[in-house]
């Protein structure tokens, strides 16, 4: 008789469901341990008024090794083999979860309206943000120069520097979230607005990862199904 070993280090909180997934494909269990260690370094040191300060860092390792161990030559090994090659394969798929989609926004237009995703092109958006960064450098020259020649009234000057500023900022602010309101507007307002292929688009590929993850889960049990009944 031949053996197969396989050695994982997982999470501890995923130990347990690693395990059971390993059964389903003629994995036993061997042994499990838990790794823990913690090492703290030095990273400088100050020394002020005469007491030193010594920076440290701390690195902590915590997990769970498991080795596993295997019957190369059970009934129905190379079936199983592909099966679980398929498994973990899907898993890794799937790692990043299911794109969130609250009950409610059963429709695009409801998605939309939750989301409320940007639908400007990069052009928009560009055009916009060099128009105030523009306009922000021409006020902040404006505003320094003036400075520069009234300097006994600097004080005065510095505030009316800080709130122009600042108003700009604002304005900037509230201007794109206007404008990426305006472009969700027309997207669920115009059916011919290229705002709203933008939004088809943006929300096809959502449900196409929606539908992709289900599949891939509903294969994932399957094949878990076909394994357990490879393994009877």
């Amino acid at each position: 008789m031949s053996q197969e070993m396989k050695s994982i280090d997982a999470r501890n909180e995923e130990a347990d469901e690693i395990v059971s997934a390993f059964h389903c494909f003629g994995w036993n269990l061997k042994s499990s341990q838990r790794v823990f260690s913690r090492d703290t370094r030095a990273d400088g040191a100050v020394t002020y008024q005469g007491v030193t300060y010594i920076h440290s860092t701390t690195d902590t390792v915590d997990y769970t090794r498991l080795v596993f161990e295997r019957m190369t030559d059970m009934p129905h090994y190379d079936e199983l083999c592909e099966l679980e090659e398929e498994f973990w394969e899907l898993c890794e798929q799937t790692a990043g979860g299911r794109p969130y989609v609250p009950p409610h926004a059963d429709t695009m237009e409801k998605w939309a309206r939750h989301f409320e995703p940007d639908l400007r092109s990069s052009e928009e958006k560009k055009r916009l943000h060099i128009f105030y960064g523009i306009l922000t450098g021409i006020v902040f020259l404006v505003l320094a120069s003036v400075m520069h020649v009234f300097y006994e009234l600097s004080t005065m000057l510095s505030a009316v520097l800080m709130l122009g500023m600042g108003t700009l900022a604002l304005t900037w602010f509230l201007r794109c979230k206007a404008a990426k309101h305006r472009a969700l507007k027309k997207a669920l307002r115009t059916s011919s607005s290229v705002y709203r292929t933008r939004l088809e688009e943006l929300y096809g590929g959502i449900m196409r990862e929606c539908k992709q993850y289900d599949k891939s889960l509903a294969r994932m049990r399957s094949i878990i199904n076909m394994a357990d009944h490879l393994l009877d």
